[in-house]
């Protein structure tokens, strides 16, 4: 994923507009370790935090166009920008990278506000027009990718997370009291709002334009499902087929490698056997817990052998404080770990001989409460641990990968 920050404010002092939203990109920047820039004028300044996948050297942002008159942020993929890029040579348009980022500055010059509609990914993006002083946001189908936005006055705030508003001056963080009881209800608010006033999130499939100070809001599409009938069963698994081969293909356009999340489910164990046959020892990942009715880490490991593709999967870190405990080894050369411990009969039960995992030699911490949780079955112990611990397993379990990636496979003796 990557971050993408901005704001609006007409008369701006450029140098004093850039040093705020460089501090709103600093806010997100766990969202892209891989680059960051800023641009800003006497109108609009945006920002970026990128997690480089497609043209790792050339596609970095805010990009400008040509004469720069457009600067762009994006944040996502566009599945299906070479055919577009192709269809805006022909037109005439000259391309200096091979970033779909890139596509979406030459698209906006071509067809303007329609560019959405032609697009296929999961995306957030802001259009600064300079020429006509218009900023042109717009969110994917289904909003996969978030996009946040807050107005005050003539300013506008955008960014993919609502943290980001906190660097602005112009923000004033005050709690949606209203919506207070639907969140802790759901969980979730089932509209544009959010738990801070004033704050909204683009709805799916919608644009959003600011011009002096004025924001619209626009629908630019609504899929619509109809039935069809007097197909057989085997005429309709075919397109079905068909249509989940291709999609599986048009996401693994990237310039990096390309893993799968796998729980061993039907939606996953589909998506990730697509992915195998064109994709040699594609890397699954997937999630387990103690308890065992809610680990799926059996079920995928189960998957991932039928499948014949590698799995990694991660112990977790519950009531772990020690960073430099951690270690990788077959799931049955474990100790001390809990739901290792669960995994192993578990995994025994399904006659699955081996696992390669991630996990802690520490003994997890008890708390004072823990006894009671012990005594009371009906109390859920609610395992918990330290800021840096966690990110210490991701990042083992990732160079796990990445060996394996370049061909160090492990264990090399089994």
């Amino acid at each position: 994923m990557c971050g993408i920050v901005g704001f609006t404010t007409p008369g701006q002092d450029p140098a004093a507009a850039k040093q705020i939203v460089q501090g709103m990109a600093d806010l997100i920047r766990h969202r892209g370790p891989d680059g960051e820039g800023c641009y800003a004028d006497g109108i609009a300044a945006l920002g970026h935090r990128r997690l480089s996948v497609i043209d790792l050297a050339g596609g970095g942002q805010p990009m400008l166009n040509e004469d720069g008159t457009l600067v762009v942020v994006f944040n996502g993929e566009i599945y299906n920008y070479k055919t577009l890029r192709a269809r805006l040579q022909q037109r005439g348009h000259t391309f200096a990278t091979d970033s779909d980022t890139e596509v979406l500055l030459h698209g906006y010059e071509e067809w303007g506000r329609d560019l959405p509609c032609r697009l296929r990914g999961m995306f957030a993006f802001a259009v600064w027009d300079r020429t006509r002083g218009t900023l042109f946001c717009a969110r994917d189908l289904f909003g996969i990718k978030p996009l946040c936005y807050y107005k005050k006055g003539e300013t506008l705030l955008f960014a993919s997370e609502i943290k980001a508003f906190l660097a602005h001056p112009a923000f004033e963080k005050r709690l949606n009291e209203a919506r207070l009881p639907d969140w802790l209800s759901m969980e979730y608010l089932p509209d544009a709002e959010t738990l801070f006033t004033g704050v909204y999130e683009l709805p799916p499939a919608h644009t959003l334009t600011w011009q002096a100070g004025r924001v619209t809001l626009a629908r630019y599409a609504a899929p619509r499902f109809r039935a069809k009938r007097g197909r057989s069963l085997r005429a309709w698994a075919r397109e079905i087929g068909d249509a989940v081969a291709e999609s599986a293909d048009a996401h693994r356009i990237a310039d990096v490698e390309v893993g799968c999340f796998l729980s061993g489910g039907v939606d996953s164990s589909l998506i990730t056997c697509e992915m195998a046959r064109r994709q040699p020892a594609v890397q699954c990942f997937s999630v387990g817990y103690a308890e065992e009715a809610y680990s799926e880490l059996p079920a995928a490991r189960a998957a991932a052998q039928a499948l014949g593709v590698p799995i990694i999967s991660s112990m977790g870190t519950g009531n772990k404080l020690d960073p430099t405990r951690f270690e990788i080894a077959d799931i049955y050369r474990t100790s001390v770990c809990p739901l290792c411990r669960v995994m192993r009969r578990e995994l025994k039960k399904r006659d699955i001989p081996k696992l390669k995992v991630v996990f802690s030699k520490e003994v997890p911490v008890k708390r004072e409460e823990d006894a009671e949780v012990e005594q009371d079955s009906s109390k859920r112990q609610t395992p918990g641990s330290v800021s840096f611990v966690p990110p210490v397993a991701g990042l083992i379990l990732a160079s796990e990968v990445i060996k394996d990636l370049s061909g160090q496979y492990w264990p090399k003796n089994q």
